[in-house]
């Protein structure tokens, strides 16, 4: 559950990060070192790339982190005790007494 916690928030830190740049590049557009100048920065073919890699990185994170919730879930589910540690945890409960 812990690397739940901490991964969510980054995933979402990074969908808005490229949100934002994405946007960025909409509006910005070059200023003569390309030929005419003028050209919106998102047409370049190597920004859209590097976009679309980062687009994928985070559905994987994603993908990968919804997998592991739902396997822990599943398992949460079912009720599983560990009987060393639960023994472990009763003799040390009656040795306190």
């Amino acid at each position: 559950v812990l690397p739940a916690t901490i991964a969510a928030p980054a995933l979402g830190i990074l969908a808005a990060a490229i949100g934002d740049f994405t946007e960025r590049t909409r509006v910005r557009e070059t200023r003569g070192a390309v030929p005419g100048g003028g050209h919106s920065i998102a047409g370049f073919a190597n920004v859209q790339s590097k976009l679309a890699e980062a687009a994928v990185a985070l559905d994987a994170a994603t993908l990968l982190l919804q997998r592991d919730i739902s396997e822990t879930l599943a398992i949460a589910s079912q009720a599983v005790t560990f009987p060393s540690i639960t023994a472990s945890a009763t003799a040390s409960a009656t040795a306190m007494r």
